[in-house]
C-alpha cells in the first residue's frame, strides 16, 4: 500500500484532513512495530461539575463553553512507556452507547475541538471542548475515544459518560446576561424560574426536562436569534445598495 492509500485509510471522517499530522505516512508501520505490548489508559479527566456526588443519581457535567483536560498514558504492563513518544493520538466524541457523534454545534463547529495530541514522556495531554448539547442530542450523554492510526488496537474510551450544558453557574439575581448581546437583558434567577415553572400550568411537564435543559435551549435560541439578526442586517444592506443603483 502506497503512502496516499495509507493516508486515505487513516482519514477520520468528520474532521479536517489536516489533523493528520504525520509528515511521513510510511513511518506509521515502523512505529506500530514498536507497540505490540502497549495499551492506552486514561490517566486523568477533568470534570467541570458533579451533581449529586456520591449518590446513585450522580451526574458528571461538562460546559460547552469551557475546555477540559484529558491525559492518556501509553502503558507497558503497569508502567508508563516512552516507546511511543512522538506519536500522535486523536480524540473522537461518542455517545454513551459508543456510537460516533455526527452532529455539529448550532454554529456549525465539530462536536469535539482540539482533538490532536502528541505523546511525550509516555503521556498525551489533550485540551478538549465539547460543542454539542445533551439537550439537543435527545438527552444523550457522551464519552471520549482516544486512538492511534498507527495501531487500531491502541485505543481507550473514557469510563464515565458526561452530560453537557451551556452555563455551569447562573448569573446572580439582578445582574445582566450576555445572551442578548448589547441589549444586556436581565437573566432569570434560577429559584424564581423554578418557582414559576412549578406554579405554571405547564410546570409539571416542563419540570421533568430539568432546568439545565431548559436553559440550554434558551442559550441555543439566543445564538440562533443573533445569527438571524446578522442575516437581516446583511439583507438590509443589499436592499440599500439596490435602491441606490436604481435611483
Amino acid at each position: 500500500m502506497d503512502a496516499n492509500a495509507q493516508r486515505l485509510a487513516l482519514y477520520d471522517t468528520g474532521q479536517p484532513d489536516d489533523l493528520l499530522l504525520y509528515e511521513d505516512v510510511e513511518n506509521i508501520s515502523m512505529n506500530a512495530a514498536r507497540l505490540p505490548m502497549c495499551r492506552l489508559e486514561v490517566a486523568s479527566l477533568e470534570i467541570h461539575r458533579v451533581d449529586n456526588a456520591g449518590e446513585e443519581n450522580e451526574e458528571q457535567i461538562m460546559s460547552t463553553l469551557k475546555a477540559f483536560s484529558l491525559r492518556v498514558a501509553v502503558m507497558d504492563g503497569e508502567a508508563i512507556s516512552s516507546c511511543a513518544d512522538g506519536m500522535h493520538l486523536w480524540a473522537s466524541l461518542l455517545y454513551e452507547d459508543n456510537n460516533v457523534v455526527e452532529e455539529t454545534s448550532v454554529t456549525g463547529e465539530p462536536a469535539l475541538l482540539n482533538r490532536d495530541a502528541k505523546v511525550e514522556n509516555g503521556v498525551a495531554s489533550f485540551r478538549l471542548r465539547i460543542t454539542v448539547l445533551s439537550s439537543l442530542c435527545c438527552s444523550n450523554r457522551f464519552r471520549v475515544l482516544v486512538s492511534s492510526a498507527e495501531d487500531p488496537k491502541l485505543s481507550v474510551i473514557t469510563d464515565r459518560a458526561v452530560k453537557t450544558i451551556t452555563k455551569l453557574r447562573r448569573t446572580p439575581k439582578g445582574t445582566s446576561s450576555p445572551l442578548a448581546g448589547a441589549k444586556h437583558a436581565r437573566e432569570w434567577d434560577m429559584e424564581e424560574l423554578e418557582a414559576e415553572l412549578l406554579s405554571n400550568e405547564l410546570g409539571e411537564s416542563i419540570g421533568k426536562r430539568g432546568l439545565d435543559d431548559l436553559w440550554d435551549e434558551v442559550n441555543t435560541n439566543a445564538a440562533l436569534l443573533l445569527e438571524l439578526q446578522k442575516q437581516q442586517r446583511a439583507l438590509f444592506q443589499e436592499l440599500r445598495e439596490l435602491r441606490q443603483k436604481t435611483d
